[in-house]
């Protein structure tokens, strides 16, 4: 994931900021699974509205070019 962000810098507009959300997302479910110690076969990683805020902040963030 953290190899491909910077691909969000070459892509503008709508496309851009729906590519920064996918990255955000998939880190989001990373930081999910790293809290489940792994054990993914128990118990699924899932988002929850909070996370919405916390991966548009982190776009912006992105489209800002702090990464």
């Amino acid at each position: 994931m953290l190899q491909g962000a910077p691909l969000v810098h070459r892509v503008g507009g709508r496309a851009g900021w729906e590519l920064r959300l996918v990255v955000q997302g998939g880190l989001r479910i990373l930081d999910r699974i790293e809290a489940l110690q792994h054990n993914t076969l128990q118990t699924r990683p899932t988002l929850r509205r909070r996370d919405l805020a916390l991966m548009l902040w982190r776009a912006g963030w992105m489209s800002a070019g702090r990464m």
